[in-house]
């Protein structure tokens, strides 16, 4: 559990020099986003996947925030994976 733990500091330190991923300008936040449907991102059973994005302080402070990020996350895997 350190390991996965160490691992997971690591990745967020190094998300936090990604630019917000809804405007592009100087990220401040970082976020996990879990999809409901595990399915629709091709995880194993019993294996759930976990994105990490980041928001500057105005895309977090906006309403429509969580359905961007939502969405940007789901069309940037599906670019990966087709």
């Amino acid at each position: 559990m350190v390991s996965l733990m160490t691992d997971l500091s690591l990745t967020i330190s190094d998300a936090r020099c990604n630019p917000c991923c809804i405007c592009g300008g100087k990220s401040s936040i970082v976020g996990l986003y879990i999809p409901y449907n595990q399915h629709s991102v091709d995880a194993p059973e019993g294996k759930t996947r976990m994105f990490l994005y980041t928001l500057c302080e105005r895309c977090f402070n906006d309403d429509m925030s969580a359905p961007m990020v939502e969405y940007k996350v789901q069309k940037s895997f599906e670019a990966r994976h087709n």
